[in-house]
């Protein structure tokens, strides 16, 4: 079964909205993510702090 969990933010700094957004997914048993932001952060940023903030 899918089952979505939705996580916002809306810091325009990357690394602290992947924190801010890590703070809602940790509870979930994450096994995949889809990301969508904004093109004015920093998408690498976003995605590597996100991953790191999930381990």
């Amino acid at each position: 079964m899918l089952q979505a969990t939705v996580a916002s933010s809306t810091q325009a700094d990357a690394t602290l909205a992947a924190r801010e957004m890590a703070k809602t997914l940790k509870e979930e048993n994450l096994k995949a993510a889809f990301v969508y932001c904004s093109c004015e952060l920093d998408v690498k940023t976003l995605v590597k702090e996100l991953g790191n903030e999930l381990q």
